[in-house]
């Protein structure tokens, strides 16, 4: 059977977000936008990092910016995205209910996806 044209884009997805800071960017993003240096402070991480993420994660079409000013605001381009990986973190929380650090991904990107749905419903 051949790999067809859907399932190679899910590939390029899933190796877009595998990398522990990506995953925790795209968490952090939600269905909201944010700058730089609100990523830096949400992940702990450099601004060198974040910007590397970032650029691998805009290349993949994963986020979107844009320019307002000297803010750079990033948001998913899909929004659908957040709630497909929160199932994911769910799945893996399975076989690894013993990992602390993933427990705390799952509960902070729980957290962070009901309050941006609850707002998206506000906003109707």
């Amino acid at each position: 059977m051949p790999i067809t044209r859907a399932a190679k884009e899910l590939a390029g997805l899933l190796a877009a977000v595998a990398h522990p800071l990506r995953l925790r960017l795209v968490e952090a993003l939600g269905s909201r936008q944010l700058i730089v240096t609100d990523l830096i402070k949400l992940t702990a991480s450099t601004q060198s990092a974040v910007s590397q993420q970032l650029s691998i994660l805009r290349d993949k079409r994963v986020v979107i910016q844009r320019r307002e000013g000297r803010h750079v605001y990033y948001r998913l381009a899909r929004p659908q995205l957040a709630p497909w990986l929160a199932r994911g973190l769910r799945f893996v929380e399975l076989d690894r209910a013993d990992s602390t650090d993933i427990s705390h991904s799952i509960a902070r990107a729980r957290a962070l996806w009901t309050r941006a749905k609850s707002h998206s419903r506000g906003a109707r």
